[in-house]
């Protein structure tokens, strides 16, 4: 458990009048009983010992009485931290004063400072000429127009939905930053700018086209933005502006519960916006508090939810299953709540452990000089991901005083050009807000591998220290599934060499659910994966799972074996692919393939540039402009090697086809079966080299009863051979031989 006391989700029983929940010492000792009515999520009253526990819960007056739920386990341990929540009416009695968000009054002095004068000064000019630029554009918009019926209007559609986003995100954001100048520099032309966007968010009707149930895009820039610039102007605002703006934060919170109760988030609802809600709700509390009595209820749920369930896509290791992209969103908005918590209201969730450990996903999944971001998506925004997790970094790294998320963030400014602006689109300037820390050293490793298990993800890098000479090869096996912004590519990978991008997925993300985006960008064809008779995974399933069920590392090697059988439903009895990376640079892929019924597999490869197929050979070459991937498939059995480029569906908003950016990947390898089959195995070699390099010799040593490859690379002699069985699982184990360089 990450708290204690702790917190805990069960499922609903219709009818349920209450609950009873037993905690038992594992072993014997005294039970402890609670009775608990209304939400199926709660936090204990009381801290545990340190010690191992059983819980179990039951529900009463819904018929089922005598059925208990299956015990669970949990432990108290020494890394449990020691955290009592407030109640809602207990936190508002604590936050006080102006400003108190982000940046507090006993603060407030002492940071003007730092910018005027000190160790803050240089950033804060950059952010001020951001600022005056953004006021010499006099950006505004008004309420946005109802969004038609989608079904009949698709495209119509999505051009207000785009523009309503977009808009109401640019004026929020001047808002918030306007507003910070305002703050800093008492420049009322600033203050006044930002009260003007203040009373124009306020006049939107809060149930019309910018309701969360109509539009939610809309509702979240004015609840997200909107109160960061009330608490910062608060002082230069009339009575009468602040109450205006006031009401129309308080009615856009409550919406915002409402929106909460009607999906039953954090424990039947996972609806994928409210994982950015919960955070908006908690700043416009805090903002809020002493003014609007409503607050209280609201930090009822917000703070519960956040100890027993948050987040609900990750685990302890910090991973986010829907992606880096969306996690540059989702995580970095949070941040904003729980600093700001921290600082007023002295609730520290920092010391969870998915808030803890989120940087160490972040630092082996986005390199500084990444082209893409997988997986799901949002995938192709690489640089704007990038230059997110340069503020996440720096953030963590100032809080936890760990100086490997410094260095990382050192990296993306220096790959950005030496300048970032922190704030823009929905985020404050967080980690400028943050103040700095003495940091004990902690260099960065060479290279590394690490496997999530909480999202399902491998990640490999072969040098972290020279981004330019780094090699990427990411792996998805979740449990997570392919709802919401998840995709159906479990088993797929993506290898990103020498600062280029190699094997990618291809498509684009431009408009949820468009016709490209459902029917190319979403399905398994469109990446780096394996499909039969044409077929992939279930897109939009929560149940289209995979997993990891083998992972090994050291100083040679990484070994990881995924299984995504059940992502394919009835259609395969067994799909698994085992990666060897030898040296983080040379890799081996073993796809075992068992569909239902006798059926073509093909293995799918998507680039940016064309790919050169060598039939015959069954080799295949892509050339970028610094890098280059070798593929080399080992089978002895004829094989179909087919390219094409384009998309069946072609990406929304493009006028014409040469507008499509190079991102969304329009080339396309398919290897397939020469015949139907009932099982079988394939290994295929992918070596990224620089373009300046030759080629390394690779040996297919296919023959029946052993498919695999010797590969010469790096003064060494490489050799993986996979085992065929005749019999049951076709693949009947791995072996590896190194000989050569640091194997005597």
């Amino acid at each position: 458990m990450d708290f204690n006391p702790p917190g805990f989700v069960w499922r609903p029983v219709e009818g349920a009048e209450r609950y009873e929940i037993i905690i038992a010492p594992l072993g014997g000792g005294i039970d402890r009983v609670y009775r608990v009515e209304g939400r199926c999520l709660w936090v204990c009253p009381d801290p545990l010992e340190r010690g191992t526990y059983v819980w179990r819960w039951r529900a009463l007056g819904g018929g089922q009485d005598d059925i208990w739920s299956e015990p669970f386990t949990f432990q108290v341990s020494d890394q449990t931290a020691e955290m009592r929540i407030p109640t809602g009416k207990d936190l508002v009695g604590r936050l006080s004063g102006r400003p108190r968000h982000l940046i507090t009054e006993k603060r407030l002095d002492s940071f003007r400072k730092d910018c005027h004068s000190g160790s803050r000064k240089a950033e804060w000019e950059a952010l001020k000429t951001e600022a005056a630029s953004r006021l010499g554009l006099d950006f505004t918009m008004t309420e946005p127009p109802f969004l038609p019926n989608r079904s009949k209007e698709h495209d119509a559609w999505g051009q207000i939905f785009k523009e309503a986003m977009s808009g109401s995100r640019q004026m929020g954001q001047d808002a918030q930053l306007f507003a910070l100048v305002y703050l800093i520099d008492q420049d009322e032309r600033f203050g006044r700018a930002a009260t003007d966007r203040l009373l124009e968010f306020a006049r939107w009707d809060v149930d019309g086209s910018t309701s969360t149930f109509h539009n939610n895009e809309p509702h979240m820039s004015v609840i997200n933005l909107g109160p960061r610039a009330y608490d910062w102007i608060y002082e230069f605002m009339t009575v009468e502006e602040r109450g205006l703006v006031r009401e129309a934060l308080r009615l856009r919170g409550n919406q915002t519960l409402e929106r909460f109760r009607r999906f039953n988030y954090g424990v039947t609802g996972t609806d994928n916006h409210s994982g950015r809600l919960l955070g908006f709700l908690g700043e416009a509390g805090i903002v809020l508090a002493g003014e609007c009595e409503d607050v209280e209820a609201w930090f009822d749920f917000i703070l519960p939810t956040t100890v027993a369930m948050y987040p609900w896509c990750g685990g302890r290791e910090g991973g986010w299953a829907q992606g880096v992209s969306y996690s540059s969103t989702y995580c970095y908005l949070y941040y904003h709540f729980i600093f700001a918590l921290r600082e007023i209201g002295n609730v520290d969730f920092y010391k969870k452990a998915w808030f803890r450990n989120h940087g160490e996903w972040r630092l082996m999944c986005v390199p500084p000089n990444a082209y893409l971001v997988p997986f799901g998506d949002g995938r192709t925004a690489g640089r704007n991901s990038v230059i997110s997790s340069w503020g996440i970094q720096r953030h963590l790294g100032r809080i936890y005083g760990d100086k490997r998320f410094l260095h990382h963030a050192d990296q993306i400014l220096e790959a950005a050009g030496g300048s970032i602006i922190e704030s823009r689109g929905l985020f404050a300037p967080l980690s400028f807000l943050t103040d700095e820390v003495k940091a004990p050293e902690a260099p960065l490793p060479k290279s590394a591998a690490s496997l999530f298990e909480d999202v399902g993800w491998l990640a490999t890098r072969a040098d972290l220290l020279d981004p330019d000479d780094d090699v990427r090869f990411m792996m998805r096996s979740s449990t997570y599934g392919s709802e919401s912004h998840s995709h159906a590519d479990q088993n797929s990978f993506v290898i990103e060499a020498y600062g280029e991008p190699l094997a990618v997925p291809s498509g684009l993300y431009n408009l949820y659910s468009s016709p490209h985006h459902h029917g190319w960008t979403r399905q398994t064809k469109a990446h780096n994966a394996v499909t039969f008779d044409g077929a992939g995974q279930i897109a939009r399933d929560a149940e289209a799972v995979g997993r990891f069920t083998g992972f090994y590392t050291d100083d040679r090697l990484t070994y990881a074996r995924g299984d995504a059988s059940l992502a394919y439903g009835s259609r395969v009895s067994r799909s698994t692919r085992s990666v060897i990376v030898v040296g983080g640079r040379l890799i081996f892929v073993i796809d075992e393939m068992v569909p239902s019924s006798e059926a073509m597999w093909t293995w799918h490869l998507h680039s940016i540039k064309p790919m050169k197929v060598f039939a015959e050979l069954k080799t295949v070459r892509l050339v970028y402009d610094r890098a280059a991937l070798d593929v080399v498939l080992c089978h002895e059995n004829e094989l179909t090697l087919r390219t094409f480029e384009g998309w069946q569906y072609p990406p929304f908003g493009f006028e014409s086809e040469s507008e499509i950016p190079e991102e969304a990947a329009r080339y396309h390898l398919d290897v397939t079966s020469i015949m139907p089959v009932r099982r079988d195995v394939l290994v295929t070699v992918l070596a990224p080299r620089r373009i300046d390099q030759d080629p390394v010799p690779i040996e297919s040593l296919s023959d029946g009863v052993v498919r695999g490859a010797r590969v010469e690379w790096d003064e060494r002699a490489v050799t993986v051979r996979a085992s065929i069985n005749p019999e049951g699982h076709p693949l009947g184990g791995i072996e590896v031989e190194i000989e050569g360089k640091d194997n005597g």
